[in-house]
């Protein structure tokens, strides 16, 4: 729950219709290193309709915080956008009392902020074009 940017649930039949709708782009990463095998520590949802993708979930465990990780799930999503011709990610952050570690998570991953009411919830842009740079600098991704 550190790591939720909506907190967001969805029960096991509406995450595997979107495992299965080309509507959405569904990413899980794993994690090896030298401490050991971590598993699946991430997943990411974004659901498109045109050129944008709406982020509906991003969670990560929160024994890998802080080991870049996120940058590396940045760069596979763009990837995958880019296959699909999206142009467009929107991201929203929805304060909770156990989220507070990524409340700049979207400034960090360089969206703009398009939204803000108080404290409590924002909403993140970020527009894609060929200036990309990927931000994961360590970990090795095998698709």
């Amino acid at each position: 729950n550190q790591f939720n940017l909506t907190n967001s649930r969805y029960n096991l039949a509406e995450v595997e219709q979107m495992t299965t709708d080309v509507n959405f782009i569904t990413i899980y990463g794993k994690l090896l290193d030298k401490f050991g095998d971590n598993g699946v520590i991430s997943v990411l949802v974004g659901k498109a309709e045109g050129s944008t993708l709406e982020i509906l979930i991003w969670l990560m465990s929160c024994r890998v915080l802080q080991r870049e990780f996120e940058n590396a799930m940045m760069d596979f999503l763009i990837g995958e956008c880019q296959k699909r011709n999206i142009k467009e990610i929107v991201g929203t952050y929805i304060k909770t009392k156990k989220n507070l570690l990524v409340e700049n998570h979207y400034q960090k991953m360089e969206f703009d902020l398009v939204e803000k009411n108080g404290e409590a919830y924002s909403k993140w842009n970020y527009l894609l074009d060929d200036s990309y740079k990927k931000k994961n600098n360590y970990i090795e991704i095998i698709n």
